[in-house]
């Protein structure tokens, strides 16, 4: 029943991306995504006001941080496919490389210092779910969007309805 409310919930908050002619921008769709998975994560971790208070300017930092790591990786990663493409030559191969390992540290010591954070007011239990709550929410989002593509395949029938 809850999965059944929140994938109704989920396709009223996105049918405009999905059945809309020619489709939204990416950073209105961002911008919903982010506010869904607020709301998923502020039931998942069943934050209090003060709770809440404190941990979503934390978040928010850490997902604006976390784009910009991944712009970077994204483009060092770019840079080394050109290289290859072009025989490029080791040094800056190599340089490439080592921006690459360094985003990655950067990544992993930034969630790091954020459950760090974390753990001044939100309970062990809290910080568990934390951690599992990305992966959880990144496999229940690509299910609904599945669902909805899986239903839009449907062909109408003859009173127009799929």
């Amino acid at each position: 029943m809850r999965r059944t409310v929140l994938l109704i919930g989920f396709i009223l908050l996105f049918a405009g991306v999905i059945f809309s002619q020619p489709p939204e921008l990416p950073e209105r769709v961002k911008k919903r995504v982010e506010t869904f998975r607020i709301w998923k994560l502020t039931e998942f971790l069943d934050l209090t006001d003060e709770q809440a208070a404190s941990f979503f300017p934390r978040y928010n930092a850490l997902r604006k941080e976390q784009e910009r790591l991944r712009e970077e990786h994204l483009a060092a990663e770019d840079s080394i496919r050109m290289l290859l493409d072009k025989k490029g030559n080791d040094d800056e191969l190599k340089s490439l490389c080592n921006r690459l390992l360094e985003n990655r540290q950067a990544v992993s010591e930034l969630k790091i210092n954020f459950f760090n954070e974390c753990s001044e007011f939100l309970t062990t239990e809290q910080q568990a779910k934390l951690m599992i709550f990305e992966e959880q929410f990144r496999r229940e989002v690509s299910g609904m969007i599945r669902d909805i593509r899986k239903e839009r395949r449907k062909p109408f029938n003859k009173e127009g309805r799929r």
